[in-house]
């Protein structure tokens, strides 16, 4: 007489992901995944991780691309940073850092910060034919 196969109630496997992308949205889902006992692989198909972050040091300017400011607007971001321990990495913009450049022909220009001054400035790179 045979007996019924009883269907296995636990696995005993680790659950496995792969996070495709090493954004900041793949990296936290990577790190997300593993502080829940998963066995996570990110792929990246880029020479560094942080997506559109990255940060630059050139001819005495610090150039950030992509977000270099996040809100703690909610609880989740800040329970993140504390999470990753890095609380201390914070940093309270100073006034003066509030000004942003972009570079034209090379130098850097002030952004206007108000619509009114952003809508009436000349952004092209060369000159009008």
């Amino acid at each position: 007489m045979t007996r019924p196969i009883e269907p296995e109630t636990e696995s005993l496997q680790t659950p496995s992901a792969v996070v495709i992308g090493g954004g900041i949205a793949g990296l936290t889902a990577g790190w997300s995944l593993s502080q829940a006992g998963w066995d996570v692989r990110v792929l990246e198909s880029g020479n560094r991780v942080g997506g559109a972050m990255q940060t630059e040091r050139e001819g005495g300017y610090l150039i950030e691309h992509g977000p270099n400011t996040a809100l703690e607007s909610d609880p989740r971001i800040t329970q993140l940073i504390s999470s990753l321990g890095l609380q201390e990495e914070k940093r309270i913009p100073e006034q003066a850092s509030k000004k942003r450049f972009i570079l034209k022909q090379g130098l850097p220009q002030p952004l206007p910060m108000s619509p009114q001054a952003f809508f009436g400035q000349d952004f092209s790179v060369g000159k009008p034919s």
